[in-house]
């Protein structure tokens, strides 16, 4: 099975009939749509459909055009949310809306996509918040592991859940004013995620030097509060710089790191997440926790598009010897090298149609 993502739908569409921002290509388009259109077995992902008719919810007929060349060329929809699934009757109903239905239609689309990129958010926000909060707990020797252990687990639970439902309208806000501010909902929504992310680190740093005041029998613990916020703030803990100091600190302790980000691998996959979205969380993890980079634009549904590989639909009729895997087409340089590196067969696949200067193998 052939999975598109928005990038090379585009391509196999043609870009220049979109209102996209011009794009040279590295890829041979010709080669691509001949090889596509002899092949039965192409789809697009839930995530993908979703993202680009909420892309074009202020160009309506572009969807309708997106969905009419959608069904001539016998791309299927494949259902890869848990969050959201198309039917074939809400994809042909769809397509007998007429413009204003379409375009109301896509705006309450975005709501679900707003609702989804919210939800990761915030468990994304968590993880690494928890990370710093374990490393920075671990530099005072004076607390016990099972000290460390009840602080780290208010800070992750008590005290998160608490300010839980704060923390998501706000993420939730930031989207909703960006994409009502020409389309920046992942720009306002990476400044809002860093702020709270500086919030928490600073809130570790409180707890933790607060507790550590407590047990050396410190009198004045509000002036340690107080103190150890001003110097959180000061050391960098704060919305530009809050990933530079993380990715300073947890350099500290490689071998930490490398663990903490292989459980959170195995955490995914318990809660059902397939085991290409389990990896590019990793490699997220790693971008942010090793080099420092901020939550990026597409992210999270990048991660979520990933699944499709994991995707298996075995046709008996067919030989023993005809190659029935499933690939992602994608020509995003992140999405690229993660394909590279843990997906060497998909990495063939996409460098077959990139051109001389721009192979990936």
């Amino acid at each position: 099975m052939i999975c598109l993502d928005a990038n090379a739908f585009y391509w196999y569409y043609g870009r220049e009939r979109l209102p996209l921002t011009s794009s040279v290509p590295k890829i041979d388009v010709i080669a691509l749509r001949s090889w596509l259109d002899g092949r039965e077995d192409k789809c697009i992902p839930t995530s993908v459909m979703l993202e680009m008719i909420v892309h074009f919810r202020n160009h309506p007929e572009c969807i309708k055009q997106i969905l009419s060349f959608q069904e001539e060329k016998g791309l299927r929809i494949y259902n890869n949310l848990k969050e959201y699934c198309f039917t074939n009757q809400e994809v042909e109903v769809i397509g007998l809306m007429d413009i204003k239905s379409t375009k109301n239609y896509a705006f309450n689309l975005m709501k679900k996509k707003i609702e989804i990129e919210t939800n990761f958010s915030y468990v994304f926000l968590q993880m690494v918040s928890l990370f710093y909060a374990n490393y920075y707990l671990k530099t005072y020797t004076s607390i016990n592991k099972t000290s460390a252990d009840n602080i780290l687990s208010y800070f992750g639970r008590g005290l998160q859940t608490y300010l839980k439902d704060d923390y998501i309208n706000q993420l939730k806000n930031s989207l909703e004013t960006g994409y009502n501010d020409q389309d920046k909902g992942l720009q306002y929504l990476k400044k809002k995620y860093m702020d709270l992310l500086a919030q928490n680190c600073i809130i570790a740093h409180i707890l933790t030097d607060t507790f550590n005041g407590f047990i050396n029998d410190e009198e004045d613990l509000y002036a340690i509060m107080c103190q150890s916020s001003n110097v959180a703030k000061s050391q960098g803990l704060n919305i530009n710089d809050t990933m530079t100091v993380i990715k300073k600190a947890l350099s500290n302790d490689p071998v930490f790191l490398a663990e903490a980000e292989c459980e959170i691998r195995d955490i995914f996959i318990r809660k059902g997440y397939t085991k290409h979205q389990a990896l590019y969380v990793q490699h997220m993890l790693s971008a942010w926790l090793e080099r420092g980079q901020k939550i990026r634009k597409n992210d999270i549904f990048d991660m979520l598009c990933v699944g499709s590989l994991d995707k298996k639909v075995i046709d008996k009729n067919k030989m023993v010897l005809f190659d029935q895997s499933t690939y992602l087409l994608t020509f995003d340089e992140i999405m690229m090298r993660f394909m590279v590196e843990e997906n060497i067969a998909n990495a063939q696949c996409i460098n077959r149609f990139m051109l001389p200067a721009h192979k990936i193998l």
